[in-house]
């Protein structure tokens, strides 16, 4: 199975049928697809009786449930399960991943097979990396995997490894990982702490005759994630920017948000603009800033309200103060987490300043797409036995 640049789907698992097969795709969108073509190859040859029939099945928690582990798969019968998709984004800063994956086989009141953590489930250790292999890999990765809001797709093949089942198969992973101080009884950041991240999963299978459905694939509005941001856009800051000698304009195209970004071209040797969103009460919240990377752009550093907004905490005892390095070889926007802040109501200033730039970068450009200001749990969690 492989997508090729969002355009391309292509499906290699045999999909044998004794008597009759249907493929149909559904368009749940308000638009129309501008165009849509397909090829399906198949072979008419006799099907070896108890050959199994292929199975997939959606499911997701927006956020995870607590108190139990995320179900992927329960299903009931004959035979062997072929593998997993799965995709989450963090709730909470730092990292998801400690969780187990369990395999119960045919009824076992414990894990026939348990694993030792998410990213070694999906074939990775100490972390995970965008990586294609033949049987496991990671295919999109937003952002720093601690910062608020990372989103990972995964997938893992179960193609020389098979989990043959003749009764039954359940397969649930845990959702522990590491949490901010903020979020803990402690007061401290801990690890292996039960998590409510958004998390979506396909589970692949064979099965000798028709499977019994654990679960039915949501309507379009439930497989899409909650919006958690208030959003400040380039069109709606642009009218109170501040900046040093240069151009400073609302671009508009690609893949920004709204009307376009806000577009800094500096004059100066030492570029600096300033940006301003309201927050009408109190409130706790991560703060996102949306910020495009390309060829001829800058390394800039961040600032809230005349402090730095990207300070070391207890975590990241010993580092550096972080900047932000703008290029890239290829356009993109990327969101970057600066942190979680008790926000006053009223006017809030952020300073961009500009402190060099790559050594492969043609410019000292700056792009703001938006402001996010995320929602925050703050339920306080207590570290897992």
């Amino acid at each position: 199975m492989m997508v090729e640049g969002g355009d391309g789907y292509n499906l290699y698992f045999p999909m044998p049928f004794y008597k009759h097969g249907v493929i149909t795709v559904t368009n749940e969108s308000a638009k129309n697809v501008r165009s849509f073509y397909y090829h399906i190859d198949f072979t008419e040859q006799p099907v070896q009786p108890r050959t199994g029939y292929f199975c997939a099945q959606y499911r997701n928690e927006f956020p995870e449930k607590t108190g139990h582990d995320y179900l992927i798969l329960d299903a009931e019968g004959e035979g062997h399960y072929v593998g997993t998709v799965l995709s989450i984004r963090s709730r909470s800063p730092f990292w998801f991943g400690e969780g187990d994956a369990k395999f119960y086989v045919d009824g076992d009141a414990k894990p026939t097979i348990q694993g030792t953590g998410t990213e070694d489930y999906f074939l990775m250790a100490w972390g995970l990396n965008e990586a294609l292999y033949p049987y496991f890999g990671c295919t999109f990765m937003s952002v720093d995997f601690e910062d608020l809001g990372a989103q990972y797709t995964l997938y893992r093949w179960h193609i020389p490894d098979p989990v043959r089942f003749t009764k039954s198969l359940r397969f649930e992973i845990e959702h522990n990982g590491w949490i901010s101080a903020d979020e803990t009884e402690s007061g401290k950041v801990e690890g292996h702490v039960e998590r409510e991240d958004d998390i979506a999963s396909v589970a692949f299978w064979y099965q000798i005759g028709q499977p019994k459905r654990f679960t039915a694939l949501p309507p379009l509005l439930q497989r899409l994630l909650p919006n958690l941001d208030r959003v400040s856009e380039g069109k709606t800051m642009l009218p109170t920017a501040k900046h040093s000698p240069g151009v400073v304009e609302l671009q508009k195209g690609y893949d920004w948000t709204g009307e376009g970004q806000i577009l800094f071209q500096p004059a100066s040797d030492q570029p600096v603009i300033e940006v301003e969103f309201n927050v009408e009460k109190d409130e706790y919240r991560g703060l996102i800033i949306r910020l495009t990377h390309a060829e001829d752009y800058g390394i800039w550093r961040i600032f809230l309200d005349g402090k730095n907004a990207r300070q070391p905490d207890d975590y990241m005892a010993g580092q550096k103060i972080q900047d932000f390095d703008l290029f890239s070889k290829d356009l993109v926007v990327k969101d970057h987490y600066l942190g979680s802040f008790a926000l006053k109501p009223g006017r809030h200033i952020l300073r961009f300043e500009c402190v060099g730039r790559n050594p492969l970068s043609k410019g000292s450009y700056f792009g703001l797409d938006s402001v996010r200001l995320r929602e925050r749990w703050l339920k306080k969690r207590k570290l897992l036995g």
